[in-house]
């Protein structure tokens, strides 16, 4: 099994990096491999339908999220959606998530906002046909420091998320 972690902000102080470090070291207690793709170190250009799909870090990242047998998905939510550079990099790599376990985990100003990844988990789910983990993280951003460990609580929900995607991974494309 491969496992893939996306961070997909792309703010330099990013919180959602932070999660996936943290997702990043439970899958290496589990003595699972796992690799992560910070957005930040790609030049992704925004889909246009056609030539963008040829790009050398689309076609990098479409390859990884190819490979990988269930994904974990960290990002910010804006306005109630999760952040566009998510929503854009699986336009511009969506057949390649097709049949995934995904998981995700989400960093929201508010505490109203734990619901916003929905529309995101439904096009996975309905124009992918990925089988999403049936428990995310959502975390606030006043939660979360870089130079600071995580709660507890974020800490107990990461782990409980990683260990069911492990656990249907391993079971469901075994």
């Amino acid at each position: 099994m491969e496992y893939l972690i996306i961070s997909a902000s792309l703010n330099k102080t990013s919180r959602s990096f932070v999660l996936s470090q943290s997702a990043l070291e439970v899958f290496k207690q589990h003595r699972r491999q796992a690799e992560l793709i910070d957005l930040r170190n790609y030049q992704l250009p925004l889909c246009d339908g056609g030539e963008t799909f040829n790009h050398p870090h689309v076609k990098q990242i479409k390859q990884k999220i190819e490979k990988a047998s269930a994904l974990i998905v960290a990002g910010p939510i804006y306005n109630y959606e999760m952040n566009a550079a998510l929503k854009n990099l699986f336009d511009l790599t969506g057949s390649a998530w097709e049949g995934k376990i995904i998981g995700l985990m989400a960093v929201g100003g508010g505490r109203n906002s734990y619901m916003a990844p929905m529309n995101f988990l439904n096009s996975l789910m309905f124009n992918a046909r990925c089988l999403i983990v049936p428990r995310y993280v959502y975390a606030l951003e006043n939660q979360i420091s870089e130079t600071q460990p995580l709660p507890t609580e974020i800490t107990k929900r990461i782990n409980e998320l990683i260990e069911t995607t492990i656990r249907l991974a391993e079971k469901l494309l075994a």
